[in-house]
């Protein structure tokens, strides 16, 4: 209870800023919404040749999304829509999924940057699940979804045979919420690439995609840059990764790994003969990776002969580090 509360706690603050911030930033005189109008009357008019609507950055509101989606409904065969950087809130993703029934051929979404929260996620999650087939990228990026949106989408998750990646990051998951998203990803048969950077998924987060890992589902990237894993998170996750045979990308850049987390994944990496790509990389101010953790990657590297891509920048390694990587990344070109 204490951590809904808190959580309820930072989303209003959040809405409160955000407001106040657009209103402050807006242009004046944009004349962004006539321009909407003429899309929505092609909507109407069933224009055929309109098969992609990208209207990212239109100051569009709720009020407007209702009558966008009257005319998505219309329409009838969109293949993407775009409605990124807006001001769309509940009411607005309602009325949206409301008209997706009518797009059984839409193929990828983007709401990136609107208010979606939890109640906005979770009809456009239901109205996907009940009604589309064909649906291949969806992109939720800073919504203040919370830790419930991922029981929302771990439906969708469960049920559709088409998706093919997924965008998260920024919402504020945490633990529960990518717990959630790791159960239902056990199910799914589609899903090549999750992004859930951003999430303060910490160590319990790390630990909750243990089980995911093992299972080799189809997921071929995993993206959890800036999430506060530290060493112990680490070391869960690289358990895992030596018993995967599937992932092909593996983002934590930007998180909080130092020697002994570098170290467990140089001994994942002997095992593991799937990976192609571990980013590793630092902000320059979270990363704590120093000669030890380097040198235990390159011990990795002795026995691995198919990751193409290390990405270490802005870490704390020095030369003897820097020398044992280079020596066995040498040997394994």
């Amino acid at each position: 209870l204490e951590t809904r509360q808190i959580f309820s706690c930072v989303m209003a603050c959040v809405r409160v800023v955000e407001a106040q911030q657009l209103a402050k930033e807006r242009p004046q005189g944009v004349q962004w919404l006539p321009a909407v109008t003429r899309w929505i009357q092609r909507l109407q008019d069933k224009d055929t040749s309109l098969q992609i609507l990208d209207l990212r950055e239109g100051q569009i509101s709720d009020t407007v999304v209702v009558a966008l989606a009257e005319g998505l409904a219309l329409h009838g065969s969109l293949l993407e829509l775009g409605l990124a950087t807006n001001d769309i809130g509940p009411e607005g993703a309602e009325a949206l999924g409301a008209s997706l029934g009518a797009l059984p051929s839409l193929k990828k979404l983007n709401l990136d940057n609107n208010r979606l929260e939890v109640g906005g996620v979770r009809q456009i999650a239901a109205s996907l699940q009940q009604h589309n087939t064909q649906i291949q990228e969806l992109s939720f990026v800073n919504n203040l979804l919370g830790p419930q949106a991922g029981s929302d989408l771990g439906g969708l998750l469960r049920a559709t045979v088409s998706l093919q990646a997924l965008d998260v990051s920024e919402n504020f998951l945490g633990p529960q919420g990518v717990e959630s998203l790791a159960e239902a990803l056990l199910l799914n048969k589609s899903l090549l690439r999750l992004d859930i950077s951003s999430n303060e998924l910490r160590v319990a987060g790390a630990k909750a995609l243990v089980q995911l890992l093992r299972a080799n589902t189809p997921l071929k990237e995993l993206v959890l840059s800036e999430n506060k894993v530290h060493d112990f998170g680490t070391i869960a996750l690289a358990s895992a990764l030596a018993e995967n045979s599937t992932l092909t990308q593996l983002g934590l850049g930007s998180n909080t790994i130092g020697d002994e987390g570098a170290s467990a994944l140089g001994n994942a990496l002997k095992q593991n003969q799937a990976l192609l790509g571990l980013d590793l990389s630092s902000d320059g101010l979270m990363h704590r990776i120093k000669d030890a953790g380097a040198a235990g990657l390159a011990e990795g590297l002795r026995l691995n002969r198919t990751l193409e891509r290390l990405d270490l920048s802005s870490n704390m390694i020095g030369r003897s580090g820097a020398e044992a990587l280079a020596a066995e990344w040498s040997n394994n070109e």
